[in-house]
């Protein structure tokens, strides 16, 4: 046995079912649908905005590959700099806001390229390079792997992942079809004081995305996964 096989014998008997998501109930779910990939359809965009923010607020670099253009930064939640912090109260709001949130500073481990579906593969074949040589700030961060968002394997692209191996392999795929279904989950009513123009500039994004409203994962073979967003 070599030492590369030695290594993963001795990593999947230490840790059978290792955090991919870091999402507890996530992780879990994906572990029982016993599936390679957490593959996704349906509302994907709140599930990538919740898996990206668990994976940067845990210290890991993250690159997302966008083909469609359809994800913005500023969908994720951050931590208000400008807020005032006096009094006990308010800084037990702010170490809340602290667990919760991002920094702005996270964002520099989040690595979004933007290829078109011609170049989907050899953009996936060179996250190799870029995440061990290329000019960014993460080589202090563990790689929390790649995101595919946008993906339909109908189309030009569709065989290109499974030309791709290392680093560029994505582990998550959302596209037109996917084991675990995401929609939004049944609610009442909007929290008070949610303003969907608050939270996204384009009326397509603040339908998608709202925050205080519960999102539901259901898996094809049975199980869910539920949350909300910040």
């Amino acid at each position: 046995m070599d030492a590369r096989a030695l290594l993963a014998t001795l990593t999947n008997t230490l840790a059978p079912h290792p955090p991919k998501t870091h999402i507890p109930p996530l992780d879990a779910l994906w572990s029982q649908q016993n599936q390679p990939k957490l593959s996704v359809s349906g509302r994907q965009l709140p599930l990538l905005i919740y898996i990206l923010t668990t994976l940067l607020k845990v210290g890991k670099s993250v690159v997302l590959i966008d083909i469609h253009s359809r994800f913005s930064p500023s969908f994720l939640p951050f931590e208000d700099a400008d807020a005032d912090a006096d009094g006990d109260d308010d800084h037990a709001e702010r170490i809340k806001e602290a667990e919760r949130k991002l920094k702005k500073s996270d964002l520099k481990h989040l690595h979004i390229f933007r290829p078109s579906v011609e170049n989907l593969e050899d953009t996936l074949k060179g996250i190799d390079g870029y995440m061990l040589y290329g000019a960014h700030g993460s080589y202090g961060r563990e790689f929390g792997g790649t995101i595919l968002f946008g993906f339909d394997a109908r189309g030009a692209g569709g065989g290109a992942v499974a030309n791709v191996r290392g680093m560029g392999r994505p582990e998550i795929m959302m596209g037109w079809r996917g084991w675990l279904s995401v929609e939004r989950e049944e609610v009442a009513g909007f929290g008070v004081g949610v303003s969907a123009e608050e939270i996204l500039g384009g009326r397509a994004g603040r339908e998608e995305v709202m925050r205080g409203v519960g999102w539901r994962g259901r898996g094809e073979n049975g199980g869910e996964v539920v949350w909300k967003l910040e």
